[in-house]
């Protein structure tokens, strides 16, 4: 199974198109509208969705809140999310190590990385990848966008975690 974004002529998309082989290497289709519209180039391509998912948006903070090396941590519908800076490009992941508890938006942002302040686990910003350390695995990486300056992310995760 594929996930492609359906992008209007505006330069927004209005639909997931999930595309789904069968057994003759064909494709078939199935369309979900998004509710708003969000910039293509702001959200990441996704991992698996499932139909029953809806993509509902909650807003995190400003963009002026996030720093290079100041990520901004946030609770959404009850998750720890911590939202990083990378030059220009914002990206939301878990902000719980899952080695042990550590708020890792407390932890040492370098270099496209952060490093989980109790145990050296060190994980990439943009992928959320396990680099170094006692980690275990990846973060989960959830979609955002940016609307009015402001950051809004959805609890669907991006890498199938």
């Amino acid at each position: 199974m594929t996930l492609r974004l359906k992008k209007s002529l505006d330069g927004f998309f209005d639909a997931l198109i999930l595309e789904k082989p069968d057994k003759k290497h064909s494709f078939k289709y199935e369309t979900f509208p998004v509710a708003g519209n969000a910039r293509c180039d702001l959200l990441p391509r996704m991992g698996t969705i499932t139909p029953e998912a809806k993509m509902s948006w909650s807003k995190v903070c400003d963009i002026s809140q996030v720093k290079e090396d100041v990520p901004y941590a946030a609770t959404v519908e009850g998750k720890k999310i911590g939202i990083y800076r990378l030059q220009e490009e914002y990206y939301a992941l878990e902000d719980i190590c899952p080695h042990a508890y550590a708020l890792l938006s407390q932890g040492f942002v370098e270099d496209g990385k952060v490093e989980c302040p109790l145990h050296e686990a060190i994980f990439d910003l943009r992928s959320g990848r396990c680099l170094h350390g006692p980690g275990g695995r990846d973060l989960t990486r959830y979609p955002l966008r940016i609307r009015d300056n402001q950051i809004e992310i959805t609890l669907i995760k991006e890498n199938g975690s």
